[in-house]
């Protein structure tokens, strides 16, 4: 929804340029040193607004904004390759004289810088789905093309092609941005949306890259001045060394976010087993959209004598071997294991059924008793063994709470009973206060 809003108001601040650009360019006339909204610009980028308005929708209207879409790239396409369809492209201009319409400040010119955005941002619209490394691609082609029209704009005062007014430079800087939103979770540009500080300087440094160029551009010309065919040669050479800074500010940016993200998966990690910690279960609970309705709870049997006995290099080992079986036991269940502490292990499970989840304890027990006793407790000659406990969570921001202490209860009486062994909680269990678990 955030993502659709952040496009929805790109696409309605492109109408809201188009009906300036054309206001504009109605009530000014041509002078031949201005450019004015052209015709054609006007219905690209209309096509262009209307398909960022209906891109998360479906039915028809969205259908034919594809369609339109891939219209207007196919007929830019074939333009610049100069196919027998491209003379035809003329006529628009003596169709606006025909209609009495250039007299009124419209064009119908079609130049070459047109039909590159056109086609540009047709592919990087209709591509984004199925094919997302083309989409980035066109993105990038687009935003050197635009760099280069503001820079010429700024550093000139006219624009090199006569459509190009300031209203078309607008609507592709809106849809230079809707397109980055769109591709928001893409490699490359999925550094500019990190959250905090890391996201914050991404985006400065993005529009350093805007900016340090315009400057340097500006300030040389200032210096130096020069001919129209002089400017017009450093707005395209600062154009292309303002696109190769950004590119150069993404690469860091996603070196900077795999950074991050290993960083990040550390510490929701316990370091000896590589499950899921606490803070990591917490992490997984916010982000899943999984509903969880069983839980077990595992707590290794006389585990501190293998500590006392072999020493904790082998318990570690202990930890870490069921880990791996746990891991193996759940890999057929939509399961999240973590470890819950010291020889403790959290199973969360879409399951509620009593018997479900007795059995999938008693498939963990087993694979923890079916460990290899030479990675497990060396020459104790026996193996690991461990105790479940079982509950249901009850509905409601406080059910995991409950949850636990009911299933931490369970585990109790399956220690008590013997240990190595699976007890699955009663309705009396959730008003009971925890008890400790004895060694």
């Amino acid at each position: 929804m955030e993502r659709f809003s952040a496009v929805g108001m790109l696409s309605l601040a492109m109408a809201v340029i188009l009906c300036a650009g054309l206001i504009e360019s109605l009530l000014a006339r041509p002078d031949g040193t201005t450019a004015h909204m052209s015709v054609p610009s006007a219905v690209v980028f209309a096509v262009f607004a209307a398909h960022l308005a209906l891109i998360d929708r479906c039915g028809v209207a969205r259908s034919c904004a594809c369609v339109t879409t891939a219209l207007i790239g196919g007929l830019s396409c074939l333009s610049l390759l100069e196919m027998p369809l491209a003379p035809h492209l003329d006529q628009i201009g003596r169709l606006t004289r025909a209609l009495c319409l250039h007299p009124l400040g419209f064009s119908g010119k079609v130049s070459v810088s047109l039909e590159l955005l056109g086609m540009l941002g047709a592919v990087a619209l209709l591509s984004r789905s199925g094919f997302a490394t083309l989409s980035v691609l066109a993105a990038l082609a687009l935003m050197l093309r635009i760099k280069i029209a503001v820079l010429e704009t700024v550093l000139t005062g006219v624009m090199l092609d006569a459509d190009l007014a300031i209203w078309t430079i607008l609507c592709a800087w809106c849809l230079e941005f809707a397109l980055v939103t769109l591709l928001r979770n893409e490699t490359l540009f999925s550094c500019l949306f990190m959250p905090g500080r890391p996201g914050n300087v991404m985006r400065w440094m993005a529009a350093a890259a805007v900016l340090v160029p315009l400057l340097t551009g500006a300030l040389f010309v200032r210096l130096a001045g020069g001919g129209p065919g002089e400017l017009n040669r450093i707005a395209v050479l600062c154009g292309v060394l303002g696109w190769a800074m950004l590119l150069i500010a993404l690469a860091f940016g996603h070196y900077l976010q795999s950074i991050i993200e290993q960083l990040e998966e550390t510490g929701r990690r316990d370091p000896l087993t590589r499950l899921l910690n606490r803070h990591g279960l917490a992490q997984e609970l916010r982000r899943s959209r999984t509903r969880y309705r069983g839980l077990i709870l595992c707590d290794l049997d006389r585990f501190k004598s293998i500590n006392d006995r072999f020493g904790h290099d082998q318990g570690d080992r202990v930890l870490r071997g069921v880990a791996d079986a746990l891991t193996a036991a759940l890999s057929q269940d939509n399961a999240l294991l973590a470890r819950w502490g010291g020889e403790e292990f959290l199973i969360l499970l879409t399951e509620e059924r009593e018997a479900a989840l007795r059995d999938i304890a008693e498939r963990c027990r087993n694979a923890i008793s079916e460990m290899p006793e030479g990675g497990l407790c060396g020459m104790s000659g026996q193996g690991a063994s461990a105790s479940f406990g079982c509950a249901r969570l009850p509905p409601g921001e406080p059910g995991l709470e409950q949850a636990l202490q009911a299933a931490d209860r369970s585990l109790y009486a399956a220690k008590v009973s013997g240990r190595n062994r699976v007890v699955v909680s009663t309705p009396n269990d959730y008003r009971r206060a925890p008890v400790a678990d004895p060694l």
